[in-house]
């Protein structure tokens, strides 16, 4: 079931419903709709919103962090990120390792990461930033 937001023309609906029909999970922007999978899997699809004010220097900073942080991740290779994944089920976070990355650079609690080595009973990589 596709649900629309008020405003949609009635070919943005069908179009919603053939690619729902297609069996198809769309999420994000598409065209001038932005899609997602709400509650018991029904789409949701409404107009993309139109950003009229700028960006904060705080959003700045924030998208800024994460850009840099997913970098940081992409360059681990296959190898590091599964030691760090194996970590993290180890000591029972109930976190994907990505997040586990993300968490540590966040707090810049390298203590957090000793603990976790620790635990796991191997040596992790540092989380460090890329610049």
């Amino acid at each position: 079931m596709v649900l629309l937001a008020s405003g949609h023309d009635g070919a943005s609906a069908e179009i919603a419903h053939f690619v729902n029909w297609l069996g198809m999970n769309l999420n994000g922007d598409i065209g001038p709709l932005t899609i997602f999978r709400a509650k018991r899997g029904r789409h949701v699809a409404f107009e993309k919103s139109i950003i009229e004010v700028p960006a904060t220097r705080a959003q700045l900073v924030q998208r800024k962090f994460f850009t840099r942080a997913a970098v940081s991740w992409a360059n681990l290779s296959l190898e590091e990120k599964n030691l760090i994944k194996q970590a993290a089920i180890i000591a029972d976070l109930r976190i994907t390792g990505y997040n586990l990355w993300l968490s540590v650079l966040a707090t810049q609690d390298l203590s957090i990461w000793k603990t976790i080595e620790a635990q796991a009973g191997f040596a992790l990589p540092t989380p460090t930033m890329c610049v």
